[in-house]
């Protein structure tokens, strides 16, 4: 209540104090009652009443009038954002005290709001870095988020936000295993093949179930892409394979010709003499294996290069040495167009990796009378080329997307016949890749093969 009605009651109650006063006191007969009403004092204290009482009306009708203007002002200024704490009202007003509470209210919550900004763009930018697909389905069945990776999955179009999810997951696999998590309310997850821009890829989809009340709910998909590790696991369990059956086949040709030499074939020197080379074959070919087995892990190693000036004429002159015998037996030409006097710096060891393997496959399928030609391309500033040709049985279109993959044969007829580990080119792909270079392969079958191994020119160390 305010001090001026506070002052206008006093007045009214001593008015009503002293009339009662006048009443007691006078005698209540009724000529000096109305002898008493006639005096223009009473009517002057009625009249001073209803003024009084006017007043009060007026100042409580002001006063109503004024909080409201106050409270719409209020209004105002937090629907404006306006910080309340900011001298917005003067200190006298009575509403100035609220005003700071409501301000300091006001600033907390803007904090936050920022705060919980922040951290919802640090969330979404973390998600779109991670290599799985994230989809958030609400409980009337909305996609509400999604990173690009998981849009990607589905190729959602700009409308997909607050749109029921069946109108952008088509694969029933998907859908059904959604609905399973609806239904159990526990979390499940599931290998599905889907269907991306006319690929088919391997996804490992979970669905995450995550209650928010008794009523509302989220449902989270996670998509990660499998294809690439069900490859290399394809690949893995290919290797396994390829290599126990060439690691077999010597084993088992060695032991039972060793046992039929020790069941008495041994006495004849003629059949003993033909089994001892079958077995000293054998043994190569499982040495060679064991080799080129060792030269690939020591090139998945990723150690340092040691970098040294290496006579390329030299290198390949030594390896040829090596194939002789072949060369000889098949009666192959070979045409050396390398200056004797060229050496260039590489790792020597990698680099004779690539050339004792390419030499090799260049003799096993050749043909008889055939030609090997070998020269370098040495006219270019930050490269340089090792090319070799042979007039060989050739490599078809669909067989050069395979032929590094290890244990790969072009023609296993005649793979069979001329042997091999199946290694060969796979050392010469590794060994490329660690000197950070490139091959390329021409061919034409019954025609022949050309490798291009494109090697940087390194510097002295």
């Amino acid at each position: 209540m305010s001090k001026v009605r506070l002052v206008l009651l006093n007045i009214v109650l001593v008015l009503i104090s002293m009339l009662g006063a006048v009443l007691i006191m006078v005698d209540f007969k009724k000529s000096v009652l109305s002898e008493f009403l006639e005096r223009e004092s009473w009517i002057q204290i009625i009249i001073a009443v209803v003024v009084l009482v006017v007043l009060d009306t007026g100042i409580d009708l002001w006063n109503s009038r004024k909080q409201r203007k106050e409270i719409e002002r209020l209004n105002k200024k937090i629907i404006e954002d306006i910080k309340l704490t900011d001298n917005v009202i003067d200190k006298k007003n009575p509403y100035y005290e609220l005003s700071q509470s409501i301000g300091y209210v006001q600033d907390k919550q803007n904090k936050l709001s920022k705060k919980y900004d922040k951290r919802k763009r640090e969330y979404l930018s973390l998600l779109e870095y991670i290599d799985i697909g994230i989809l958030v389905i609400d409980y009337k069945d909305r996609l509400t988020m999604s990173n690009e990776l998981g849009k990607d999955f589905f190729d959602f179009d700009n409308e997909w936000k607050n749109q029921d999810y069946q109108n952008y997951i088509y694969n029933l696999d998907v859908r059904k295993l959604i609905e399973q998590v609806k239904l159990t309310k526990e979390d499940k997850k599931k290998q599905i093949v889907l269907k991306v821009d006319t690929v088919q890829k391997i996804v490992e989809v979970s669905a995450i179930y995550i209650p928010i009340d008794s009523k509302r709910y989220l449902i989270m998909l996670m998509l990660r892409d499998l294809t690439a590790q069900k490859e290399v696991e394809k690949k893995q369990l290919d290797f396994v394979g390829n290599l126990s059956h060439e690691i077999k086949t010597p084993i088992t040709a060695i032991t039972g010709f060793s046992e039929t030499l020790l069941d008495g074939a041994l006495n004849d020197k003629e059949v003993s003499k033909q089994f001892i080379e079958i077995i000293h074959d054998e043994s190569t070919k499982l040495s060679n294996l064991v080799d080129d087995m060792i030269t690939i892990s020591r090139l998945n190693e990723h150690g340092n290069l040691n970098i040294e000036l290496v006579n390329i004429f030299k290198l390949v002159k030594d390896t040829l040495q090596l194939f002789s015998h072949e060369i000889e037996k098949n009666r192959l030409n070979i045409r050396i167009e390398i200056d004797e006097e060229l050496s260039l710096y590489c790792d020597k060891l990698k680099l004779k990796h690539i050339i004792t393997n390419l030499i090799q496959n260049a003799i096993r399928y050749n043909l008889e009378n055939g030609e090997i030609k070998i020269k370098v391309q040495n006219d270019k500033k930050n490269e340089w080329v090792f090319v070799i040709s042979d007039t060989g049985i050739g490599i078809s279109d669909e067989d050069k997307e395979r032929i590094f993959e290890r244990f790969y044969r072009v023609d296993k007829s005649h793979s069979k016949t001329v042997g091999g580990t199946g290694l060969g080119l796979a050392v010469v792909k590794e060994s490329v890749d660690a000197l950070s270079g490139r091959i390329k392969v021409k061919s034409q079958i019954n025609k022949g093969t050309t490798f291009y191994v494109i090697l940087p020119r390194f510097k002295a160390r």
